[in-house]
């Protein structure tokens, strides 16, 4: 098993032992899915739903990989969460697919919350980064220049090609937004 995902299992199982964790996320095994098997597990979760959660492609990466939008619910609120707009940010996929499934559900709890919200959720913003495992795009400057003529003369900003060619995982970054969504 490769480092980084020793490291997001061994967070993932410390946060389940926290008294604020909602039950329904201790049942759910921590996985950390890539981008192919991430439309399978959208599309179960929306099957099992019976036509609670609804999944689309919102658009395309710049290496042509869907990006999918989960929706469910219907209330007035509308909440928009996403997850790896920083592919090298993994927890906040899992965290999001955990939620879909909570909400697919016939519990009072998941009937009261798609009453009261709708929520649309994109669990992958950068599926290129993620792929790679990496935190920005992966694009060259040059194909960022040809695709926007505009910034033409203009030098890539300063953590554009910061590490570029490896995957770091910082401990530190990776509970993050798995944190703000289960506080949701």
């Amino acid at each position: 098993m490769p480092f980084y995902r020793q490291v997001l299992r061994h967070q993932h199982l410390q946060l389940m032992k926290h008294p604020l964790v909602h039950p329904f996320n201790k049942l759910i095994r921590f996985q950390v899915l890539q981008h192919a098997e991430l439309g399978k597990k959208l599309e179960q979760i929306a099957s099992d739903s019976q036509g609670k959660v609804k999944v689309d492609v919102a658009g395309y990466s710049n290496r042509n990989r869907e990006i999918y939008k989960a929706t469910v619910g219907t209330g007035d609120k509308v909440v928009l969460i996403q997850s790896e707009i920083h592919g090298n940010e993994k927890t906040g996929t899992d965290a999001i697919l955990n939620i879909l499934k909570f909400l697919g559900t016939n519990s009072p709890e998941a009937e009261k919350i798609r009453k009261d919200i709708t929520l649309v959720a994109l669990p992958k913003m950068n599926p290129d980064a993620a792929e790679l495992n990496r935190r920005g795009n992966d694009m060259t400057w040059a194909e960022v220049v040809e695709q926007f003529p505009q910034i033409a003369g203009a030098n890539p900003s300063w953590n554009y090609t910061y590490k570029m060619n490896h995957s770091i995982m910082s401990p530190n970054l990776v509970s993050m937004s798995i944190v703000t969504l289960i506080l949701i």
